[in-house]
C-alpha cells in the first residue's frame, strides 16, 4: 500500500510541477522549430530525465515519417537513427503494428517499447544496440488524417530504465502532450524531415569496398534490406517480380561472400 500511495504522489506531484511551471513555456513554443526540444527540457525537468524525444507520423498504412527529433547525447546519431526509422527499419517497429488497437477506443494512448523485446534484429540493432538505448516510452495521438508518436527514450547515458514512478507520470501527461502535439502540427503545417544526408551512401560506400563488381541493382537490394525491407516489399517498391528480386540477391551475397542476412548486416555495421 505505501509504494502505491508513494506512486500516486509521485504522479501528481510530477503533474503539478508540469501544469505550473512547463507548460505555460510550451503553449509559447507551439509551432517553433524548437518544440520537441522543448518539450524534451520540459519533461526532464518536471517528471524524469529524457535522453532523446522525437516525433513521428504514420499515415493511413502506419508508414512512418519522421517530424523532429532533439536528443541530449549526439544530435547526428539521433538524425542517422531517424533516418533509418523513416528509411524503413520503421516498419519492423512493434508499435506499428499495434497503433491501430493501441488507439481503437481512445484517441490517445502510451505503448512502452523495450529493447529485449524486439524480434527483428536489423532494427533491434541499428536502432537500439548501435544508440545504447534501453527504451523508449510513446504516446500516441490521432487527427482525423492520421497519428502522431511523441517518444521519450532512456540510454546508456543515463545508466538506467525509467521506473514505475515515471512510467505513470508521463503516462499521465498523455492527454495533454498529445494535445500540443496536434496543436504544434496544425499551426506550424509540418512536412517530414528531409535528410541532408543519406545514410543509404554509408551503406553503399561499405558494400563497395567489400565487393566493387556489385551492380548497381545488387546494391540497391543490398542497401533496401538493411533498411528493414523483406524481399515481398523489395519487390513492391521496385516493381520487379519476386523471383527478379531474389536472384539480384543471390548474385549480390556470392560478390560479398555471404550467405546471409545476417553476414550482410554485420558487414554494414563494422
Amino acid at each position: 500500500m505505501q509504494n502505491r500511495i508513494s506512486s500516486c504522489e509521485y504522479t501528481d506531484s510530477s503533474w503539478l510541477r508540469f501544469a505550473r511551471h512547463e507548460l505555460p513555456g510550451l503553449v509559447a513554443q507551439i509551432g517553433d522549430k524548437h518544440f520537441i526540444s522543448a518539450v524534451m527540457g520540459a519533461i526532464s525537468r518536471s517528471v524524469t530525465t529524457v535522453d532523446v524525444c522525437s516525433l513521428f507520423h504514420y499515415d493511413t498504412a502506419n508508414n512512418p515519417s519522421n517530424f523532429g527529433t532533439a536528443s541530449r547525447v549526439s544530435n547526428e546519431i539521433t538524425r542517422l537513427t531517424a533516418e533509418r526509422y523513416a528509411s524503413g527499419l520503421g516498419l519492423h517497429d512493434p508499435m506499428r503494428l499495434e497503433i491501430n488497437n493501441v488507439l481503437s477506443t481512445n484517441p490517445v494512448g502510451v505503448f512502452h517499447l523495450f529493447r529485449e523485446r524486439i524480434n527483428y534484429a536489423p532494427y533491434r540493432e541499428l536502432c537500439f544496440n548501435l544508440t545504447g538505448t534501453l527504451e523508449r516510452l510513446s504516446i500516441l495521438c490521432r487527427d482525423d488524417r492520421s497519428c502522431y508518436a511523441i517518444s521519450f527514450y532512456r540510454t546508456q547515458h543515463s545508466g538506467s530504465l525509467f521506473n514505475r514512478n515515471e512510467v505513470n507520470a508521463l503516462s499521465s501527461l498523455s492527454e495533454i502532450l498529445s494535445s500540443l502535439v496536434l496543436k504544434h502540427v496544425n499551426v506550424s503545417n509540418l512536412s517530414p524531415v528531409i535528410f541532408k544526408k543519406s545514410m543509404t551512401e554509408e551503406i553503399l560506400r561499405k558494400l563497395h569496398d567489400r565487393a566493387n563488381n556489385l551492380s548497381s541493382r545488387e546494391a540497391e537490394i543490398c542497401t533496401l534490406i538493411m533498411l528493414g525491407h523483406n524481399s515481398e516489399s523489395i519487390s513492391l517498391k521496385l516493381d520487379l517480380s519476386l523471383n527478379t528480386i531474389l536472384t539480384y540477391r543471390k548474385r549480390a551475397y556470392t560478390k560479398l561472400n555471404i550467405n546471409s542476412q545476417n553476414e550482410l548486416f554485420r558487414i554494414c555495421l563494422d
